[in-house]
C-alpha cells in the first residue's frame, strides 16, 4: 500500500506536488505517508520537514498556536538571487574548468539499440556495509585528511572500472547547495549535481588515489554551476532515456535527519527514493547509524540483477581491503576481490 501511494504520479501543472496519507492498521498502529516530488524537495528538506511535524505536533498538543518558527528567506527569494549571481562573468570560467575536466569522456552505453524509456521500469537493491567497515572507512578517511565520500568514492570507481571493464568513470553526485544558513532552514529544492570524473590507474596505490580524488572532488564542487547551464554549455541535452553529460550517480546521504521523539508515541522515521531510474545506474550510500545503507537502483533494460549484486560485492571488497592495506597498489585490490 504504502509503495503504491508512494509511486502515485503527482500532476505537475494543477498540483500539489506532495500528499499525506494515515494508514490505519490498528487502533493503535499507524503509519503516516508523506510524499513530495523532487521538484519541491530534496532530502534537506525531508529532515526539515520531519523536524518541523515533530514541533508542531508537541505544540499543538499543548495548545498552542502558530507553532513553526518564521521562515526566514523564501525558496522564491533565493531562487532570485541565484538567477541574478549566475552572470556570464562567474559561469564562463567555470565553464572552462569542465570544458578540460570531462574532454575525450566517451559514454559507456552510447551505443545502445533504441531509446531506454526515461520513465521505465527499475530494480531496486540494497545492502549494508557492517559497522566494522563503516568504522574502517570513517578512519581511513581521517588518517588520509580526506573525507568519507572521496573513499567511498574512489573504492566505488576502483570496483565498477574492473566490473565494466573501464579506466574511465564519470559519476554525478548531488551538492545540497546550502552553506548559508538562512538556506539550512528553509524547504525547497536546493540541490545540484557536479560531475566527477576519476581516471583508474591500477598501477597506483588506493591511498595516492585517494589523495588525488579528495583535491578532484574539491575543485569539481567549487567549480559547481547549475546543471542546465553546464549540459547547454557542453551541448549535452542527452536524449530520451538518456542523462546529460553521465550515465552513473553516485551519492553519499549525510544530510541532518532528527531523531522523531513525540509524547505519548513511538514512533520509527523511513526514508525512500521511489522515484524512476533517471540514470542508467545509480549507488547512494547513507550513513544509518554505525553502518552504511547502500542502495542501488538499475534499469533492468541494462543489466541482470546477479550483474549489479556482483558490483555490490566487489565495492564492498574492493573497500575493506582498502582499509586493511590502503597502500596497496589499485590492482592488487580488484584481483584480491576475483
Amino acid at each position: 500500500m504504502v509503495r503504491e501511494i508512494a509511486s502515485e504520479p503527482f500532476d505537475l501543472l494543477q498540483g500539489p506536488l506532495y500528499r499525506v496519507n494515515l494508514l490505519r492498521r490498528a487502533p493503535d498502529d499507524h503509519v503516516f505517508v508523506f510524499t513530495i516530488h523532487h521538484a519541491i524537495g530534496d532530502g534537506w528538506t525531508l529532515g526539515l520537514f520531519v523536524q518541523e511535524l515533530c514541533l508542531a505536533y508537541i505544540q499543538r498538543a499543548r495548545g498552542m498556536k502558530d507553532p513553526l518558527p518564521v521562515v526566514p528567506q523564501t525558496y522564491s527569494a533565493w531562487g532570485a538571487v541565484e538567477r541574478a549571481f549566475w552572470q556570464p562573468s562567474e559561469l564562463q570560467p567555470r565553464i572552462a574548468f569542465w570544458k578540460s575536466h570531462l574532454a575525450g569522456y566517451r559514454r559507456l552505453w552510447s551505443a545502445l539499440e533504441g531509446p531506454v524509456t526515461a520513465s521505465g521500469s527499475h530494480v531496486r537493491l540494497v545492502s549494508h556495509f557492517p559497522a566494522e567497515l563503516a568504522k574502517a572507512s570513517r578512519e581511513l578517511a581521517r588518517r588520509s585528511s580526506a573525507t568519507l565520500f572521496s573513499t567511498l568514492l574512489v573504492a566505488f570507481q576502483v570496483a565498477f572500472a574492473r566490473w565494466a571493464k573501464t579506466d574511465d568513470v564519470l559519476v554525478g553526485t548531488p551538492v545540497a547547495n546550502r552553506t548559508k544558513q538562512v538556506t539550512k532552514e528553509t524547504m525547497g529544492y536546493y540541490a545540484g549535481i557536479v560531475p566527477i570524473r576519476g581516471p583508474v590507474n591500477v598501477e597506483k596505490t588506493f591511498s595516492a588515489s585517494l589523495r588525488e580524488m579528495h583535491q578532484k572532488t574539491a575543485d569539481c564542487f567549487a567549480n559547481a554551476i547549475p546543471f542546465a547551464e553546464l549540459a547547454q554549455a557542453l551541448g549535452d541535452a542527452g536524449a530520451p532515456g538518456h542523462n546529460p553529460i553521465f550515465e552513473i550517480r553516485f551519492a553519499l546521504q549525510n544530510h541532518p535527519i532528527p531523531d522523531v521523539a513525540l509524547p505519548g508515541l513511538s514512533a520509527k522515521l523511513r526514508m525512500r527514493s521511489t522515484g524512476t531510474a533517471r540514470y542508467h545506474l545509480a549507488c547512494e550510500v547513507t550513513e544509518e547509524g554505525e553502518q552504511l545503507e547502500v542502495v542501488w537502483l538499475f534499469r533492468p533494460q541494462l543489466f541482470q540483477q546477479a550483474e549489479v549484486e556482483n558490483l555490490g560485492r566487489l565495492f564492498e571488497s574492493v573497500l575493506a581491503t582498502a582499509c586493511r592495506t590502503p597502500e596497496a597498489r589499485v590492482a592488487a585490490l580488484t584481483e584480491s576481490s576475483s
